[in-house]
């Protein structure tokens, strides 16, 4: 869990749909169920991987033709249709965590 949290910093933040299945898993370690602990690790790795296909593809929608890249502006505007949370913060964690060469 602490890896993912790591990888994926959006989901320490309460207004993230993922955000409750990460409390979850983290009720679970502290009671000791690592059975339980195990299947919400799952279903959370399952999640993130189906959202990432998600925004990959909005990704691809969005970008202008003949372009790679989306300016902070067309993130919010995607962010914003798919119903992500789209405040500047928002953004800024999103960009972080998928523009892996800093353009």
């Amino acid at each position: 869990l602490k890896e993912m949290q790591l990888r994926y910093k959006y989901l320490a933040f309460p207004s993230h749909g993922l955000y409750q299945i990460v409390q979850d898993c983290e009720l679970a370690i502290e009671e000791g169920d690592e059975e339980k602990a195990k299947d919400v690790l799952e279903r959370l790795e399952h999640e993130v991987e189906m959202e990432a296909s998600m925004l990959t593809t909005a990704f691809n929608l969005f970008k202008p033709p003949g372009q790679e890249d989306l300016s902070e502006k067309e993130v919010r505007i995607m962010l914003e249709y798919l119903g992500f949370p789209k405040e500047e913060e928002d953004v800024e964690t999103l960009l972080d965590a998928v523009d892996i060469d800093g353009d």
